[in-house]
Protein backbone atom coordinates (compact mmCIF):
# COMPACT_ATOMS: atom_id res chain seq x y z
CA UNK A 1 0.00 0.00 0.00
CA UNK A 2 1.14 3.82 -0.96
CA UNK A 3 2.27 5.85 1.27
CA UNK A 4 -1.18 7.31 3.13
CA UNK A 5 -3.07 10.75 2.22
CA UNK A 6 -3.78 13.27 3.82
CA UNK A 7 -6.57 13.43 5.95
CA UNK A 8 -9.34 15.16 8.04
CA UNK A 9 -11.79 13.69 10.47
CA UNK A 10 -14.85 15.33 12.47
CA UNK A 11 -17.27 13.10 14.31
CA UNK A 12 -20.38 14.28 15.35
CA UNK A 13 -22.35 13.22 18.77
CA UNK A 14 -25.87 12.16 16.51
CA UNK A 15 -26.06 10.43 13.27
CA UNK A 16 -25.34 12.72 9.97
CA UNK A 17 -28.34 12.70 7.81
CA UNK A 18 -27.26 15.11 5.59
CA UNK A 19 -24.05 17.49 4.32
CA UNK A 20 -23.92 19.90 1.71
CA UNK A 21 -20.87 22.34 0.49
CA UNK A 22 -21.49 25.49 0.36
CA UNK A 23 -20.67 27.51 -2.75
CA UNK A 24 -17.30 28.12 -0.85
CA UNK A 25 -15.33 25.89 1.43
CA UNK A 26 -17.59 25.90 3.92
CA UNK A 27 -19.89 22.72 4.66
CA UNK A 28 -23.81 22.57 6.66
CA UNK A 29 -24.10 19.16 8.27
CA UNK A 30 -27.40 17.65 9.54
CA UNK A 31 -27.27 15.10 12.26
CA UNK A 32 -29.93 13.61 14.24
CA UNK A 33 -30.28 11.82 17.38
CA UNK A 34 -32.72 9.72 17.11
CA UNK A 35 -33.29 8.03 20.88
CA UNK A 36 -34.16 12.18 21.67
CA UNK A 37 -36.11 12.84 18.89
CA UNK A 38 -33.39 16.12 18.39
CA UNK A 39 -31.86 17.60 14.86
CA UNK A 40 -28.79 19.69 14.90
CA UNK A 41 -27.27 22.10 12.18
CA UNK A 42 -23.58 22.32 12.21
CA UNK A 43 -21.32 24.50 9.90
CA UNK A 44 -17.68 23.61 9.63
CA UNK A 45 -14.76 24.83 7.62
CA UNK A 46 -11.91 21.93 6.28
CA UNK A 47 -8.68 23.59 6.59
CA UNK A 48 -5.54 23.64 4.97
CA UNK A 49 -3.58 21.56 7.54
CA UNK A 50 -6.24 18.45 7.15
CA UNK A 51 -8.22 19.72 9.80
CA UNK A 52 -12.02 21.18 10.48
CA UNK A 53 -13.29 23.43 12.26
CA UNK A 54 -16.71 24.51 13.72
CA UNK A 55 -18.02 27.66 12.47
CA UNK A 56 -22.12 27.93 13.40
CA UNK A 57 -24.30 25.31 14.72
CA UNK A 58 -27.69 26.33 15.15
CA UNK A 59 -29.32 26.36 18.70
CA UNK A 60 -31.34 22.89 19.37
CA UNK A 61 -34.20 25.87 21.02
CA UNK A 62 -34.84 26.80 16.60
CA UNK A 63 -35.22 23.13 15.28
CA UNK A 64 -37.40 20.26 15.75
CA UNK A 65 -37.67 16.92 14.68
CA UNK A 66 -39.67 17.83 11.36
CA UNK A 67 -36.88 19.83 9.86
CA UNK A 68 -34.46 19.10 7.38
CA UNK A 69 -31.80 20.79 5.46
CA UNK A 70 -32.96 22.04 1.60
CA UNK A 71 -29.64 23.81 0.59
CA UNK A 72 -26.82 26.43 1.24
CA UNK A 73 -25.33 29.30 -0.65
CA UNK A 74 -22.68 31.89 -0.19
CA UNK A 75 -24.33 33.51 2.81
CA UNK A 76 -26.64 31.18 4.20
CA UNK A 77 -28.15 28.08 4.40
CA UNK A 78 -31.81 27.28 4.18
CA UNK A 79 -33.89 24.23 6.15
CA UNK A 80 -37.40 23.02 5.24
CA UNK A 81 -39.99 22.52 8.35
CA UNK A 82 -43.03 20.01 7.55
CA UNK A 83 -46.37 21.32 9.66
CA UNK A 84 -48.03 18.04 8.86
CA UNK A 85 -45.59 15.06 9.49
CA UNK A 86 -47.85 12.70 7.59
CA UNK A 87 -47.74 15.08 4.14
CA UNK A 88 -43.74 14.24 3.06
CA UNK A 89 -44.27 17.91 1.12
CA UNK A 90 -42.31 21.10 2.82
CA UNK A 91 -44.32 23.59 3.96
CA UNK A 92 -41.77 27.01 4.90
CA UNK A 93 -38.42 28.03 4.74
CA UNK A 94 -35.78 29.28 7.31
CA UNK A 95 -33.10 30.80 6.38
CA UNK A 96 -29.87 30.83 9.11
CA UNK A 97 -26.29 32.48 8.84
CA UNK A 98 -23.53 30.54 7.85
CA UNK A 99 -21.48 32.59 10.13
CA UNK A 100 -23.23 32.62 13.13
CA UNK A 101 -26.18 30.08 13.14
CA UNK A 102 -28.23 32.71 13.51
CA UNK A 103 -32.04 33.06 12.07
CA UNK A 104 -32.22 35.21 9.33
CA UNK A 105 -35.73 35.01 7.94
CA UNK A 106 -38.99 32.81 7.86
CA UNK A 107 -40.86 32.61 4.76
CA UNK A 108 -44.48 30.50 4.83
CA UNK A 109 -45.45 28.42 1.91
CA UNK A 110 -42.46 28.24 0.04
CA UNK A 111 -39.47 25.15 -1.04
CA UNK A 112 -36.39 25.30 -2.15
CA UNK A 113 -36.36 24.14 -5.95
CA UNK A 114 -32.97 24.66 -7.11
CA UNK A 115 -29.96 27.28 -8.83
CA UNK A 116 -29.82 29.82 -11.45
CA UNK A 117 -27.89 32.29 -12.42
CA UNK A 118 -25.74 31.36 -8.86
CA UNK A 119 -29.06 32.06 -6.69
CA UNK A 120 -31.42 30.13 -5.51
CA UNK A 121 -34.75 28.92 -7.28
CA UNK A 122 -37.82 29.56 -4.44
CA UNK A 123 -41.25 27.64 -5.54
CA UNK A 124 -44.84 29.18 -3.88
CA UNK A 125 -47.39 26.98 -2.78
CA UNK A 126 -50.64 27.43 -4.62
CA UNK A 127 -52.96 26.26 -6.80
CA UNK A 128 -50.96 27.97 -9.87
CA UNK A 129 -47.17 28.19 -8.41
CA UNK A 130 -44.54 30.42 -9.16
CA UNK A 131 -41.05 29.88 -9.11
CA UNK A 132 -38.96 33.15 -8.65
CA UNK A 133 -34.88 33.81 -7.56
CA UNK A 134 -34.44 34.56 -3.49
CA UNK A 135 -31.94 37.04 -2.09
CA UNK A 136 -29.87 34.77 0.54
CA UNK A 137 -30.09 37.78 3.07
CA UNK A 138 -33.21 38.38 3.50
CA UNK A 139 -35.72 35.57 1.79
CA UNK A 140 -37.15 38.01 -0.27
CA UNK A 141 -37.97 38.07 -4.34
CA UNK A 142 -35.24 39.19 -6.09
CA UNK A 143 -36.39 38.42 -9.70
CA UNK A 144 -38.74 36.51 -11.06
CA UNK A 145 -38.11 33.46 -13.16
CA UNK A 146 -39.41 32.31 -16.48
CA UNK A 147 -36.87 29.71 -17.65
CA UNK A 148 -36.62 26.12 -17.81
CA UNK A 149 -33.05 26.10 -17.53
CA UNK A 150 -31.10 25.81 -14.45
CA UNK A 151 -28.13 27.31 -14.86
CA UNK A 152 -26.37 27.21 -12.03
CA UNK A 153 -22.69 24.86 -11.82
CA UNK A 154 -21.65 23.68 -8.83
CA UNK A 155 -17.87 23.62 -7.74
CA UNK A 156 -18.41 19.93 -6.97
CA UNK A 157 -18.41 16.50 -8.34
CA UNK A 158 -20.69 13.82 -7.31
CA UNK A 159 -19.60 10.36 -8.10
CA UNK A 160 -21.16 8.20 -10.85
CA UNK A 161 -23.51 5.59 -9.58
CA UNK A 162 -23.03 1.86 -12.30
CA UNK A 163 -25.11 -0.84 -11.80
CA UNK A 164 -25.27 -4.10 -13.14
CA UNK A 165 -26.85 -3.42 -16.63
CA UNK A 166 -25.07 -0.16 -16.49
CA UNK A 167 -21.96 0.24 -19.27
CA UNK A 168 -18.63 -0.21 -17.63
CA UNK A 169 -20.03 -1.98 -14.40
CA UNK A 170 -18.08 -5.01 -15.98
CA UNK A 171 -14.95 -3.32 -16.50
CA UNK A 172 -14.91 -1.62 -12.63
CA UNK A 173 -15.77 -4.89 -11.16
CA UNK A 174 -12.74 -6.40 -13.16
CA UNK A 175 -10.69 -3.71 -12.37
CA UNK A 176 -11.52 -4.13 -8.21
CA UNK A 177 -11.02 -7.63 -8.27
CA UNK A 178 -7.73 -7.24 -9.97
CA UNK A 179 -6.28 -4.31 -8.20
CA UNK A 180 -7.99 -4.65 -5.06
CA UNK A 181 -8.46 -8.20 -4.84
CA UNK A 182 -12.51 -8.16 -3.72
CA UNK A 183 -15.29 -9.21 -5.46
CA UNK A 184 -18.02 -6.10 -5.05
CA UNK A 185 -21.76 -6.98 -5.24
CA UNK A 186 -24.29 -3.97 -6.15
CA UNK A 187 -24.00 -0.57 -7.19
CA UNK A 188 -20.46 0.96 -7.36
CA UNK A 189 -19.67 4.32 -7.09
CA UNK A 190 -16.56 5.69 -9.69
CA UNK A 191 -14.62 8.42 -9.68
CA UNK A 192 -11.75 10.26 -10.88
CA UNK A 193 -9.39 13.36 -10.02
CA UNK A 194 -5.98 14.37 -11.46
CA UNK A 195 -4.00 10.64 -11.15
CA UNK A 196 -6.39 8.85 -8.60
CA UNK A 197 -9.43 6.97 -8.66
CA UNK A 198 -12.01 6.98 -5.92
CA UNK A 199 -14.47 3.65 -5.36
CA UNK A 200 -17.78 3.10 -3.64
CA UNK A 201 -18.59 -0.58 -3.30
CA UNK A 202 -20.02 -3.17 -1.16
CA UNK A 203 -19.96 -6.81 -0.08
CA UNK A 204 -22.11 -8.78 1.03
CA UNK A 205 -21.63 -10.63 4.63
CA UNK A 206 -23.64 -13.50 5.76
CA UNK A 207 -26.78 -11.84 4.05
CA UNK A 208 -26.12 -8.42 5.01
CA UNK A 209 -23.98 -5.55 3.38
CA UNK A 210 -20.71 -3.79 3.78
CA UNK A 211 -19.46 -0.76 2.26
CA UNK A 212 -15.80 0.11 1.33
CA UNK A 213 -14.40 3.31 0.38
CA UNK A 214 -11.06 2.39 -1.89
CA UNK A 215 -8.66 5.17 -3.31
CA UNK A 216 -6.01 3.86 -6.14
CA UNK A 217 -3.21 6.35 -7.19
CA UNK A 218 -1.99 6.04 -11.62
CA UNK A 219 0.53 2.95 -10.80
CA UNK A 220 -2.72 0.92 -9.40
CA UNK A 221 -1.37 1.30 -5.69
CA UNK A 222 -4.00 1.39 -2.78
CA UNK A 223 -3.65 4.95 -1.18
CA UNK A 224 -6.24 4.71 0.99
CA UNK A 225 -9.00 1.59 1.61
CA UNK A 226 -11.62 1.31 4.86
CA UNK A 227 -14.68 -0.25 5.75
CA UNK A 228 -17.15 2.99 6.17
CA UNK A 229 -20.50 0.81 6.82
CA UNK A 230 -21.16 -2.74 8.24
CA UNK A 231 -24.38 -4.49 8.49
CA UNK A 232 -26.41 -2.72 5.96
CA UNK A 233 -29.84 -3.74 4.98
CA UNK A 234 -29.72 -1.72 1.82
CA UNK A 235 -27.40 0.29 -0.20
CA UNK A 236 -27.02 4.27 0.41
CA UNK A 237 -26.37 6.29 -2.38
CA UNK A 238 -24.49 9.66 -3.33
CA UNK A 239 -21.71 8.58 -1.32
CA UNK A 240 -18.53 10.52 -2.09
CA UNK A 241 -18.39 14.19 -3.71
CA UNK A 242 -15.69 15.78 -4.86
CA UNK A 243 -14.48 19.41 -4.22
CA UNK A 244 -11.53 21.53 -4.80
CA UNK A 245 -9.46 18.51 -4.75
CA UNK A 246 -10.87 17.10 -1.62
CA UNK A 247 -13.02 13.67 -1.32
CA UNK A 248 -15.73 13.88 1.42
CA UNK A 249 -17.87 11.16 2.72
CA UNK A 250 -19.40 9.80 5.88
CA UNK A 251 -17.79 6.95 8.03
CA UNK A 252 -20.19 5.39 10.52
CA UNK A 253 -23.16 7.45 10.60
CA UNK A 254 -21.43 10.05 12.45
CA UNK A 255 -17.78 10.58 11.29
CA UNK A 256 -17.06 13.19 7.98
CA UNK A 257 -13.98 12.75 7.03
CA UNK A 258 -12.07 14.52 3.99
CA UNK A 259 -8.86 13.40 1.97
CA UNK A 260 -7.01 15.47 -0.02
CA UNK A 261 -6.50 14.16 -3.44
CA UNK A 262 -5.21 16.97 -4.69
CA UNK A 263 -1.65 16.54 -3.56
Amino acid sequence: MAAPLKTFSIRLPGQIWQAIPAIDDRWVLEWRDPEHKTVNFTVLQPTSDGRASILAEVNQQETDWWMTLAGVGSHAFWIHTYRNPDIPEPSDLIGFSLNSGSNWWSIPNRHFVGWADNRPLIATKSVTPTVYQMDELTGLKFADFSGNELTFQPRWTVAQSYKKNDPYYTNLVQFIEKYLKLTPSGTIEYLDYADRMAFSFYLYDIGRLTQYVTIVNRFKEIEYQEVIEQNLEKEGQNTLLEKDGWLFFIKQKNNFIGINLAV
